[in-house]
């Protein structure tokens, strides 16, 4: 067991950072997804990216989901898109990585753009 890690309830954190940045989001977030981090502050970071990513695409509100599932937590992020999109910044995948946490975005051009963290409940040693 890692002493430094620090958990952190997803849900309490996506509301802050909406709190203070006032975005446009559409919630649908489950209770008792606490996930441990060894740098809390890089995943803020992360996560901060992402969401204004997401609302910088158009003036209208994107969809945000937070489950529990069985294995996992997943955080998903969906929008509708009419233009082109701005390239996401590289290296997302790679600060995850050591939180064993999992990146990837769908794209269907001039429909839909969707990012999703996956947080496994098991993580490996």
């Amino acid at each position: 067991m890692n002493f430094l890690m620090e958990a952190i309830d997803l849900k309490q954190l996506i509301y802050a950072i909406n709190d203070q940045k006032g975005l446009d989001i559409n919630f649908c977030m489950d209770e008792g997804c606490v996930y441990p981090l060894s740098d809390k502050k890089m995943f803020i970071k992360v996560l901060n990216y992402l969401l204004n990513y997401m609302n910088s695409l158009h003036d209208s509100a994107f969809d945000l989901s937070l489950e529990l599932l069985a294995d996992k937590f997943q955080l998903s992020m969906i929008s509708a898109i009419h233009s082109d999109l701005p390239q996401l910044a590289d290296g997302i995948t790679e600060q995850l990585t050591p939180e064993h946490i999992t990146f990837n975005h769908t794209h269907e051009a001039g429909k839909f753009l969707q990012l999703r963290l996956s947080f496994p409940l098991k993580q490996g040693s």
